[in-house]
């Protein structure tokens, strides 16, 4: 936002984003055109892949030349919804990143630690190390996913 406030005073700018309804419940009822979104700051927001689905939206991306990626998008990395799968595929230096960060971020007025993920939503796990951990471990296979395999924080694509 402080870019955009920097470089579109006059908000003429139209931000687009790749949300598709068939993404999460979430987003199911995304719209596609808004005339000012209070998220761009008042700024006109498109959003032209709202009613493609996945065999949609992977027929362009392979008009377009590409593969479709075998993981979620990596401009979060880790994303704080990443499930199993996606934890398991932290490298040692990012998962050192992450744990010197949730360091220095000390802690909250409460006295809880500041963490990447959710306490509540990752078994208790507290701080990046206790998240890899868990996925590390063997266990049953019919055991519940306890990670969200949806994001819902409007940068995820796929």
């Amino acid at each position: 936002m402080e870019w955009l406030n920097a470089n579109d005073q006059e908000k003429e700018a139209t931000a687009m984003t790749g949300v598709r309804r068939s993404e999460s419940r979430h987003r199911s009822d995304a719209e596609e055109h808004v005339v000012e979104s209070e998220r761009h700051g008042g700024r006109e927001l498109w959003q032209p892949l709202v009613r493609h689905d996945d065999a949609m939206r992977d027929a362009l991306l392979h008009r377009a030349g590409f593969d479709v990626l075998p993981h979620r998008s990596l401009e979060c990395y880790p994303c704080i919804n990443a499930n199993i799968d996606d934890i398991r595929l932290l490298s040692e230096d990012r998962i050192k990143l992450i744990d010197i960060t949730e360091k220095n971020l000390s802690f909250t007025r409460k006295g809880k630690p500041r963490v990447m993920f959710r306490t509540a939503r990752r078994k208790g796990a507290v701080g990046i190390r206790a998240v890899v951990q868990w996925p590390a471990a063997p266990r049953p296979r019919d055991q519940m996913e306890i990670f969200p395999t949806e994001c819902d924080s409007g940068y995820c694509s796929g």
